[in-house]
């Protein structure tokens, strides 16, 4: 009984981590701190500057999107953001 007690208390505890361990994941966003360029909203410029951009942690944008409002506005982005 005493060890059964123990495998659920186990299970339950790697369960609520990985959880836990995802809901930080996809928390995590990055900005670029450039003003961007004429033609930054372009998907592959965009893509570029975020991988130049990081967090403190490390954490490199998998993939961008210049968005004003929403929506990517070509030639007058204001700040890049990643975000999964």
């Amino acid at each position: 009984m005493r060890r059964a007690n123990m495998v659920l208390l186990l299970a339950l505890a790697v369960g609520f981590l990985m959880l836990a361990s995802d809901a930080v994941a996809v928390k995590k966003r990055c900005t670029s701190k450039k003003i961007p360029t004429l033609g930054a909203c372009d998907p592959k410029t965009c893509d570029q500057n975020a991988k130049k951009d990081s967090v403190a942690d490390g954490f490199r944008c998998p993939y961008a999107a210049c968005i004003i409002q929403g929506r990517c506005v070509a030639g007058s982005c204001q700040r890049i953001i990643c975000e999964k």
